[in-house]
């Protein structure tokens, strides 16, 4: 049943492959073909719980459910670029470059001076996942302070390093600004790192590959081959160090009786067999405190994702993929998911670039629901990028109204 899962996403990437859309919707749909591909291999490896036999049903679900986001959310890359009028935002971008340098010096400190046990990531992983061990520990406090910049604006400094590259001939930014927004998108790879992160070095690499996709029209030539060379570099280093963190963390004693490939399989993979044969099966919903449990905070609660309290709702693991289908259907079950991702699909639909015009503050919040279908073969993206949807959310407002401000002062 198993190969059904495969089957189904790989008729669905045929299809719009015969189709002749764009790469960068090809990209997404790739990387959820390899999963389904690779959860075939986990499901006949030896760290494979199958809990539940697998059914037909579920991967049905699954599959009606990304063909609906999908054809909403996938677009064209862009041909034009709306500039931007607000007077906010150079200042904003000041603020996420100039804050990105203290954090990063401390953090490569860290490095080179030895502060990274990679023979003990193992434990430290476990200790960073149980909330013991606060990575920003590592930063003094003024540091960590400025570091909250580069959390909060991930999603945002990648679009704006390309946006300045394009405009450039009319709007000058200088290369201090320039390299502080790469910086600052590369800070929270960095301090991921310190704690046996995998995820956050994966994620970095293809969210910018994904934005790079969507510019790839516009950035002068000249550029853009410098822009692929530091791309190439940058890919064989995170992969490297992905590699090694990879090994070091599954080779220790209490994970000894599995292969490396074993982990590799389950890295990939196991998103689909979990939906399939636990989160299918869920006692219980969580009413939001899975996916959207940073904002119980606004209403009284304490903003953490407990996975145990979760785990005795839903009798299932909830420190595991599920697809991002699966973290939402433990909050709201089975029916409104369906529901939600409908609505999800419109909210993508009008903020995608029409006739490939880039407005910005749209464009932001595009990218954001771009990648919860890039990242969502695994996980609902926004559990471990909470605060860079909230700080995406704030300046995409602010620059929305004060560019239209500056427009009602010209027609006055």
């Amino acid at each position: 049943m198993i190969y059904i899962n495969f089957i189904l996403f790989l008729c669905i990437f045929l299809y719009f492959l015969k189709k002749k859309v764009d790469f960068v919707n090809l990209y997404p749909l790739f990387l959820w073909t390899i999963s389904a591909l690779f959860s075939i291999l986990y499901s006949q490896s030896d760290i494979f719980r199958n809990l539940h036999k697998f059914t037909l049903l579920p991967f049905v679900y699954l599959a009606v459910l990304f063909f609906i986001y999908f054809i909403n959310v996938k677009s064209s890359p862009l041909k034009k670029i709306t500039v931007c009028k607000s007077p906010l935002l150079m200042p904003i971008i000041w603020i996420i470059s100039c804050t990105a340098y203290i954090p990063f010096t401390e953090i490569m400190y860290y490095f080179f001076s030895g502060g990274i046990d990679f023979s003990n990531i193992a434990d430290i992983k476990d200790e960073y996942t149980s909330g013991e061990y606060d990575a920003r520990e590592i930063l003094s406090v003024f540091s960590s302070k400025l570091y909250g910049f580069s959390a909060y604006s991930w999603f945002l400094s990648p679009i704006l390093f390309f946006y300045y590259l394009v405009i450039s001939p009319s709007t000058k930014i200088s290369k201090f600004f320039a390299s502080g927004l790469i910086i600052s998108y590369l800070n929270p790879l960095l301090l991921g790192m310190t704690v046996g992160t995998r995820g956050a070095l994966l994620w970095a690499l293809l969210y910018f590959f994904q934005v790079f996709l969507f510019f790839r029209h516009v950035i002068p030539r000249k550029t853009k081959k410098i822009i692929n060379k530091g791309f190439f570099i940058m890919s064989i280093g995170i992969m490297t160090i992905f590699l090694i963190i990879t090994i070091n963390r599954f080779t220790v004693d209490r994970y000894s009786n599995y292969s490396i490939t074993d982990w590799f399989y389950r890295y990939l993979g196991e998103s689909f067999c979990n939906f399939n044969t636990e989160c299918w099966y869920t006692r219980g919903t969580t009413n939001g405190l899975n996916c959207f449990s940073y904002f119980s905070s606004f209403v009284g609660g304490d903003g953490q994702r407990d996975y145990t309290m979760l785990e005795k709702i839903t009798g299932t693991r909830m420190n595991v993929y599920n697809t991002l289908f699966g973290d939402l259907l433990y909050d709201f079950g089975h029916i409104v998911t369906i529901f939600i991702v409908i609505i999800l699909s419109m909210i993508a639909r009008y903020l995608k670039p029409k006739n490939g015009n880039m407005i910005l503050p749209n464009f932001f919040l595009y990218s954001v629901c771009f990648y919860i279908l890039l990242s969502g073969f695994l996980i609902w993206p926004l559990i471990t990028k909470a605060h860079s949807f909230l700080g995406t959310i704030l300046v995409s407002i602010i620059l929305y109204c004060t560019n239209n401000m500056m427009k009602d002062r010209r027609k006055v």
